[in-house]
């Protein structure tokens, strides 16, 4: 059949399909959702726990724990890029041909009255005679006109706006440079984190998905300093930084909460901090018998034996601030004999807390805590074609929703002693805002009201 399309014909027109742009967006959309629901990464015990044997199986065949990444999900991306980019060239050269001006042959007394807005009127004079007025009063209302010479009259030509067409381009490019940041970003960067105490220094970092990435530098944290609200909650806390290269110091920085730093393309954001006590803690226990008391220094899950000998207990907890109460130590005491039981024991041992059992009580003396720090490492060498998407996509909604490609025609045709004047004029978008335009230029120009609307207007 002479219409049947050829199998590159049809490929094109596949990927050049509005229908098919709509279902890639709403697919992305569905599945981007779904990986919001569906926590990323997660370990298999974790996932397990969530949802089960049977669902866990079901969304690690279809990759949904780290969706972003799986096969599928970029060949939907790929098959976006490949409609923005077919359906972009199949249609510019139309828009290039609409956003040049018509060319003089094509112009004629109906062509002007078949423009979506037209009038036409009778002034006094010849074309000629009128022609300087008019050509300054559209330069003045409207944009700068060209004149065209035709065998029926003259015809002057004004358009502005033709940029706004191209806005779609814009944005279809600025879509494209996003996902290209997002699969440079991919592929090229990484999202790990390492943990780091006082006075420690590694130039390994660990992979959120597993594995380790070794950094041409060395980071080692200072110090790690914390603030604290009066009720005991943290208010803020910092890690401070150096960075070496071949054992020399290079930088020194401090990254807090939200205030991260960069050095060599690699983000570190302080995400978590952590403590250990350093030597164990100090205890002082008083018999209650005779009110004798003992010191002793204690370390995590190590048995003690109680000073009399009447039993062993440990320690099997730690925290900085219990019921703000200030630090406290859990201890798992064993008397010789009798229940096993657990008790906190506080630094400041707070007003009415009942009585431990036993024959000792006790009480938290001092400690030492060596702090960790937890900071999120990330590399991410797309996020300029990201910034640049972005920008991209601002101006072309900008230009695409806010600018119109405006065209005016008028012809000067001799007619008795006077000249008709038939103004014809089109706007791609925005018809309300060029209505109210073009009569303001037509009142201007037909001062005396002898207008008779177009046929058909």
């Amino acid at each position: 059949m002479a219409n049947r399309k050829t199998p590159t014909e049809q490929v094109i027109s596949f990927f050049a399909s509005v229908k098919l742009a709509l279902v890639l967006f709403i697919t992305l959309a569905a599945a981007s959702i779904a990986g919001t629901i569906i926590p990323q990464n997660l370990s298999s015990g974790e996932a397990i726990q969530r949802y089960g044997p049977q669902l866990t199986s079901l969304f690690y065949y279809l990759d949904l724990f780290d969706m972003y990444h799986s096969w599928w999900f970029n060949v939907l991306l790929g098959f976006l890029a490949l409609n923005l980019i077919v359906c972009s060239l199949k249609r510019f050269p139309r828009t290039l041909k609409l956003a040049r001006s018509v060319s003089g042959r094509r112009i004629s007394p109906g062509f002007l009255e078949k423009q979506p807005f037209a009038r036409q009127f009778l002034r006094p004079g010849s074309p000629r005679e009128n022609l300087a007025e008019i050509q300054k009063i559209v330069d003045h209302r409207f944009a700068r006109p060209r004149e065209i010479a035709t065998t029926w009259g003259i015809v002057l030509l004004s358009h502005k706006g033709a940029f706004s067409r191209f806005g779609v381009y814009a944005i279809h490019s600025s879509l494209l440079f996003i996902l290209a940041g997002a699969l440079v970003g991919q592929y090229g960067g990484f999202d790990a984190f390492l943990n780091l105490a006082e006075g420690e220094t590694t130039d390994q970092v660990i992979l959120q998905n597993s594995g380790r990435i070794t950094l041409p530098f060395d980071v080692r944290l200072d110090r790690f300093l914390l603030k604290r609200y009066p009720g005991g909650a943290p208010s803020e806390y910092r890690s401070d930084l150096t960075f070496l290269e071949n054992g020399r110091e290079v930088r020194k920085a401090s990254v807090r909460v939200n205030h991260p730093f960069t050095y060599r393309k690699v983000t570190f954001y302080q995400q978590f901090y952590d403590s250990t006590p350093v030597e164990g803690w100090g205890l002082r226990l008083t018999r209650r018998s005779d009110k004798k008391v003992f010191e002793l220094q204690v370390a995590l899950n190590r048995p003690n034996i109680l000073p009399d000998g009447s039993g062993t207990f440990l320690v099997l907890d730690f925290t900085e601030n219990l019921v703000r109460s200030g630090p406290a130590v859990k201890l798992l005491v064993r008397p010789n004999g009798a229940q096993n039981y657990a008790v906190w024991v506080f630094k400041n041992r707070p007003d009415g807390l009942p009585l431990e059992p036993g024959p000792f009580s006790f009480q938290l003396l001092n400690y030492k805590l060596r702090y960790f720090s937890g900071l999120q490492a990330n590399k991410d060498p797309g996020v300029w074609l990201i910034w640049v998407g972005c920008a991209l996509l601002m101006a072309g909604c900008l230009v695409t929703f806010f600018f119109s490609h405006q065209k005016l025609y008028l012809g000067l045709i001799s007619e008795g002693t006077g000249t008709r004047i038939i103004i014809g004029g089109s706007a791609h978008r925005n018809q309300g805002s060029f209505k109210i335009k073009f009569e303001r230029l037509v009142d201007q120009l037909n001062p005396k009201s002898t207008e008779d609307k177009a046929p058909g207007l």
